[in-house]
């Protein structure tokens, strides 16, 4: 009886040990994949670049495309002056803060394929058009992205101020 106990307690106990030690790493590795930049997520920050891209360019009617209708009414105003009166825009912060940042309650979440939020640190140098209510500066944005379907283009669907966010 002791033999079998001492012949059990050598390979169980083992085996047991492995099995534990095997769904822990499993469970650690999949906490760390959920940290892994997605391609998707690098897509969805490239329109906002893109956006900042076609604006310093002047290239109005394509920055129009990178933004959701709704949004894309507000900037369309008055001959596009709110983007006229853009000189130019430097990205200097944009990160993915979906987690801790909230998009605007008028954007159905459960309709979209997916969507993200970022907070974004942009310098502007303006034309100082009147009446604006952007002056040449660094503004703290929060900027959702959303994609409608699977097979949708990422579009722009909100750009408004947030509160200065800290980074270790």
């Amino acid at each position: 009886m002791k033999k079998t106990l001492s012949i059990i307690g050598i390979f169980i106990i083992p085996l047991l040990s492995t099995i534990f030690i095997t769904s822990l790493n499993s469970k650690e590795t999949k906490a760390l994949a959920g940290e892994i930049i997605n391609p998707q997520s690098q897509d969805s920050a490239e329109i906002i670049r893109k956006f900042s891209q076609t604006v310093n360019r002047k290239d109005y009617d394509t920055a129009l495309e990178l933004l959701d209708e709704t949004i894309a009414a507000s900037y369309s105003i008055e001959n596009k002056a709110p983007l006229r009166n853009i000189e130019n825009m430097t990205i200097y912060i944009l990160a993915d803060k979906t987690s801790t940042l909230q998009p605007d309650s008028k954007i159905n979440l459960q309709s979209l394929y997916d969507y993200k939020v970022y907070y974004a640190e942009i310098n502007y140098k303006t034309n100082k058009l009147t009446p604006s209510y952007l002056k040449d500066g660094v503004y703290n944005h929060k900027i959702v992205v959303i994609k409608e379907k699977k097979d949708s283009p990422w579009k722009i669907a909100e750009i408004s101020s947030a509160p200065k966010q800290e980074f270790p």
